[in-house]
């Protein structure tokens, strides 16, 4: 993990990496409105909570709840745009550009 965070800038060029610092970084910042693991010292600390059974459940459930709220507000979102198209007798014709 040192060498993940020991490099700056930029650091592959292409489709972003799935690496578990920052799986963790964007679940914890769902609940924290910070990025939280920016060193090796961050992930030390998460590491340590992860060893206290109770301190961890209640974060992961912090978490859990955190995503479910946010997908219930995105599908009630797309629920209202597609009850709004088919009341309007159209369908996608908000997402095409007017055609001549």
């Amino acid at each position: 993990m040192r060498g993940y965070f020991a490099t700056e800038g930029s650091k592959f060029k292409g489709r972003p990496l799935t690496a578990l610092p920052d799986v963790l970084n964007r679940d914890l910042s769902r609940i924290i409105n910070s990025n939280l693991l920016k060193r090796c010292h961050d992930l030390e600390h998460l590491r340590s909570i992860a060893q206290q059974r109770d301190e961890w459940t209640k974060l992961t459930a912090r978490i859990r709840e955190a995503a479910e709220a946010s997908h219930s507000r995105r599908d009630n979102h797309n629920a209202v745009l597609l009850s709004d198209s088919r009341s309007s007798g159209t369908r996608g014709s908000s997402l095409r550009s007017p055609t001549p």
